[in-house]
């Protein structure tokens, strides 16, 4: 089980329930506690690892017991608010759903059987610089005093390669919860200091109307002075009102100063389990690619002569096209390597329709079989927007963040 989630329902679980039948105007005013937050205090971890500054006490000696610490902030609510942080970062969607299902099944032992959970708010976004998924849930449980009903919220969070999660128990304390998770994120500081890539963008990943992901595009130098090129993306899709599928993905793509592709990989986890593993490698003269897709196995050589473009490329041709007098109109085409087919390369093609305003322009962008409507920043080269058609559904990236230049 998750130590945060353990934690908080060993504590707050004990405090009663409220009753199911209770007025609407009782939980509206229990929604609508807050706490009278003191000055932020700084704290550290036993072993100096890392510090912070947070409106609230900290209960405990904090110390790092395997691959995390665990933190109990006390509001003054009598629920205390629980955080983990994660040295090598975690998967933002699948520790929330991990965490909730560990929540629930310590509330059924604590309280008596769930009968009901739902979703209640699910939102996405950022602090500064930091990304955030965040849910609440409500749910109900059958006890010998009757129908009762509890409450909780989550947040998970990664600053550069530190993960944070938090969780409070409780109808109420929204906002509570809220400033001091945001103070925590915002002010940790760790004696490795925090990985600051020279060019990043975080956008929010909508379906529907609902902020349900984040996609974090990153460009940093490594050991060998080569830049990686990463793009990760975390999600938690509503599979029900009273579920959520998370799924996290990562791709990465070494390229050389010219911006032409090195090696790569893709990588998508679902409900935890490993979905794809894709690498795409030169050799002897050829790309290979290898891994597996969908519980199957993956070996292929992409068609001699092959060039598979980067997405920096195509942003730095993009760039290059809208600066010109005759942008609209314009299209360009790159062969891209994609984990729908692995073993043969996709044509990204983007045709630009119209000009918004000084510095961005409508355009129309497809790869295979998808197409999206997008928004191009001519100073980047990327999309500060998108609306993905996927059949009858629509995904929406809204850029939310962006620093540093390529």
């Amino acid at each position: 089980m998750n130590k945060c989630a353990a934690l908080a329902l060993s504590v707050c679980l004990g405090v009663p329930a409220v009753q199911a039948a209770d007025s609407p105007k009782w939980l509206t005013d229990a929604r609508a506690r807050e706490s009278r937050l003191i000055a932020p205090r700084q704290f550290q971890s036993r072993d100096s690892w890392f510090r912070a500054k947070v409106p609230a006490k900290v209960v405990g000696v904090i110390e790092r017991v395997q691959d995390s610490y665990s933190i109990e902030l006390d509001h003054g609510s009598g629920a205390s608010i629980y955080c983990e942080v994660v040295p090598h970062g975690i998967d933002m969607a699948d520790m929330v759903r991990v965490s909730a299902e560990s929540t629930l099944k310590r509330a059924a032992q604590l309280q008596g059987k769930v009968e009901e959970r739902q979703v209640q708010v699910l939102d996405a976004g950022v602090f500064g610089n930091i990304p955030y998924l965040s849910i609440s849930w409500m749910y109900t449980v059958h006890t010998d005093n009757g129908l009762r009903v509890g409450a909780f919220k989550q947040i998970s969070m990664n600053k550069g390669n530190v993960g944070i999660y938090c969780a409070h128990v409780d109808l109420g304390y929204i906002k509570t919860f809220e400033a001091v998770t945001r103070a925590l994120a915002m002010t940790l500081e760790t004696t490795d200091g925090l990985r600051a890539p020279y060019y990043q963008e975080i956008a929010t990943v909508s379906m529907g109307a609902t902020k349900s992901g984040v996609m974090i595009t990153t460009l940093e130098r490594d050991a060998d002075g080569d830049t990686v090129a990463t793009q990760k993306m975390s999600m938690l899709l509503p599979a029900a009102a009273n579920n959520v599928i998370s799924q996290d993905s990562v791709s990465k793509e070494w390229i050389d100063p010219d911006a032409g592709m090195i090696n790569a990989l893709h990588i998508v986890g679902q409900n935890g389990e490993l979905t794809t593993d894709l690498k795409l490698n030169p050799r002897d003269g050829q790309w290979i690619v290898e891994g597996q897709l969908q519980g199957k196995a993956v070996s292929a050589k992409l068609d001699q002569g092959s060039n598979p473009g980067t997405w920096v490329a195509q942003a730095l041709a993009l760039r290059k096209l809208l600066a010109t007098p005759a942008a609209v109109g314009g299209e360009h085409s790159i062969p891209m390597w994609a984990s729908a087919n692995p073993g043969k390369l996709t044509v990204g093609k983007t045709k630009v329709l119209a000009r918004i305003d000084g510095t961005h322009y409508h355009a129309l962008s497809k790869i295979g079989t998808l197409s999206a409507d997008v928004t191009l920043d001519s100073t980047s080269g990327m999309a500060s927007a998108a609306e993905i058609r996927m059949g009858p559904q629509k995904m929406k990236l809204e850029r939310v963040y962006v620093s540093g230049a390529f």
